[in-house]
């Protein structure tokens, strides 16, 4: 008989949720990756655009560079433990499962669960389709699935890299990026496809350091950018169509499209950032994110590197 399988991990992928409703932990599902000095040093393309040159406001979707907010599903693994010996060392999701099953008073078997982390494949798509309807006028929504399945260098649904999936979209793979029409989205690691029929192509990519605000304002004003966000259960429940004054997390675990920034009618700054959580998140899928606070940004936005492709048509 199969085990019964208790759904502690919602639909969206990044945070876990006690079916009780009363106790929640975020789940990173961003790998942060240290960037090696020379290959930063072979990096340095920006725009050396002023601050009068930069645009007050810039919105890609108004502008047509932006598809349909995707979600990412059930895309993770489901994973049994016995909440009441786990094994050594016991996971974050450990003190949640142990306090649930105290709270149901069945403490005896095991709870399986589900982790999941594809949200580093939505944003790097996000980037590569701005880019690519800039260059040609072509909005083509592009297959997360096919980096979740191919950039060995991540782990699939359970967490990856911002940085190994567009340098393998960009670089690594010559065959170009199929459409999600063409290599659809499943919601779970398969075995790569070789009979791809490309959608878009690029030559590279290049990256913005940490703490470079300014820089990453000249970018976001010539294309959407994959960046990174420190989320935690705040971020995650947002809605509302306001800039996000809520909570954060204490480092960057998840990643997010900036598809634009502006200025609301108080004077404040803001980000624009494409999530892939559904339209159930958020603003229809978007939010608001501060702007112009400190060096690492309003939820560590400028905290990491961000990525970006490119191409020279």
């Amino acid at each position: 008989m199969k085990p019964q399988k208790t759904m502690i991990i919602l639909a969206f992928t990044a945070f876990i949720t006690l079916i009780s409703g009363s106790s929640n932990e975020f789940r990173p599902c961003l790998i942060n990756v240290n960037i090696p000095a020379k290959f930063h040093s072979s990096k340095t393309m920006y725009f050396n655009m002023s601050l009068d040159q930069i645009p007050k406001s810039v919105d890609w979707r108004a502008r047509g560079a932006v598809t349909s907010v995707k979600e990412q599903g059930e895309c993770g693994e489901w994973l049994t433990m016995n909440v009441v010996n786990p094994p050594p060392p016991p996971p974050i999701e450990f003190l949640f499962l142990n306090l649930f099953c105290r709270v149901k008073g069945n403490c005896n078997s095991n709870i399986t669960y589900f982790v999941a982390g594809s949200c580093w494949a939505f944003a790097t798509m996000a980037a590569l389709e701005g880019l690519w309807q800039i260059r040609t006028g072509n909005l083509i929504s592009l297959s997360a699935q096919h980096v979740i399945d191919c950039d060995l260098r991540s782990n699939g649904c359970n967490n990856g890299s911002t940085l190994t999936a567009i340098y393998f979209e960009t670089m690594q793979h010559s065959g170009g990026v199929p459409s999600e029409v063409d290599y659809p989205y499943k919601a779970f690691q398969e075995q790569c496809r070789n009979d791809i029929i490309p959608s878009a192509g690029f030559d590279g990519f290049d990256l913005i350091p940490p703490g470079d605000e300014h820089k990453l304002l000249q970018v976001v004003a010539r294309q959407p950018v994959a960046a990174s966000v420190a989320a935690n259960n705040e971020f995650s429940d947002f809605k509302g169509s306001g800039i996000y004054e809520g909570s954060c997390g204490n480092k960057t675990n998840h990643s997010v499209a900036i598809v634009g920034y502006g200025v609301n009618s108080d004077g404040r700054k803001y980000w624009i950032i494409k999530n892939s959580w559904g339209e159930g998140w958020g603003d229809l899928g978007y939010a608001k994110l501060l702007r112009g606070n400190g060096p690492v940004g309003n939820c560590g936005i400028t905290d990491s590197y961000s990525f970006f492709p490119t191409l020279e048509v």
